[in-house]
This record gives C-alpha cells, structure tokens and sequence, in this order.
C-alpha cells in the first residue's frame, strides 16, 4: 500500500512541474497575437482538448505552425519556450 502512495506522490509532481504549460484561452490568444474565439474554434477543430479552461500551449502551437500560421514577432519568446 505504501509503495503505491508513493507512486501517486510521484505522478502528482510530475504534474506540478508541467502546469505552466497550460494557459487560459484568453492568456494563450494574446501571447500569440490571436483572436479569443478565434483560439477556440481552432481548438475545437483540431480536437485540442480545453480541460478546466486550459489549453496546451504546445499543442496549440505546434498545431498551428503545422497548419501554416504565421505568428507575430513579438510572439517568438513565448513559441520558443
């Protein structure tokens, strides 16, 4: 029993650690220069999951260069992050 308390502990830090990669739509759509909506209807097209009003922002992004977009420069930080 112990040993698998321990391994939720260690799931539950994993976790923590990669939150930051997951921003509010509003958040996401003005760090890449995008429209709110327009973020969301992308999401719901390319079946991106928004999960308690949070999408993430790897796969919105990797997603939209896949599809061509082209991003505004003062997007770059946050793209290549």
């Amino acid at each position: 029993m112990a040993a698998g308390r321990r391994r939720f502990q260690d799931v539950s830090t994993i976790r923590e650690a990669h939150v930051a990669n997951h921003l509010t739509p509003d958040e996401l759509a003005d760090a890449i220069g995008m429209n709110k909506d327009r973020l969301v209807r992308f999401c719901l097209q390319q079946a991106i999951p928004i999960y308690h009003g949070r999408v993430d922002k790897t796969l919105v992004i990797t997603s939209l260069l896949s599809t061509g977009h082209r991003f505004p420069e003062d997007a770059q930080e946050i793209i290549a992050a």
